[in-house]
């Protein structure tokens, strides 16, 4: 009991579980949403990260999200292809800025292609490279192959 007691008062344990409530009240919003991204699930987003600011925890929007979508794809064996073009342009994303530090994107992508094969979600590595060269560009940085 005193275990279960000290963990509760975790600060890391706090804002791990405030993060799995988050991922799951968004992806139950998406599920409710015909697995769309719609206003009322950026809606449901911007609240939640609202509620937890208030409780002092700052989480990134586009971190929900992404988790909400893994689940997602897991429980249904895949993406829908709205949900895995959103998937793509997050992990584009991440992987981008990444790359600005690690400069490296075929080391950085092959890594996350790894981690998410692991979980059992599959998404093609063509595609999120391409969208992440795309966004390099956008930025006008290089990388390096």
């Amino acid at each position: 009991m005193g275990k279960f007691k000290l963990e509760r008062e975790n600060p890391e344990y706090i804002k791990n579980r405030a993060i799995e409530v988050a991922v799951e009240r968004l992806k139950q919003t998406i599920i409710n949403e015909n697995l769309r991204i719609t206003p009322a699930v950026e809606e449901k987003l911007d609240s939640l990260l609202g509620k937890l600011e208030e409780e002092g925890i700052f989480l990134a929007k586009e971190e929900i999200l992404r988790k909400s979508l893994e689940i997602l794809a897991i429980e249904q064996g895949g993406f829908p292809e709205k949900l895995e073009a959103k998937f793509i342009e997050l992990l584009a994303s991440e992987i981008a800025n990444k790359v600005d530090e690690e400069k490296n994107l075929y080391q950085v992508l092959s890594k996350e292609m790894i981690e998410l094969k692991r979980k059992g979600i599959e998404v093609e590595a063509k595609k999120v490279e391409e969208k992440i060269k795309e966004k390099l560009k956008e930025r006008g940085e290089g990388f390096n192959l």
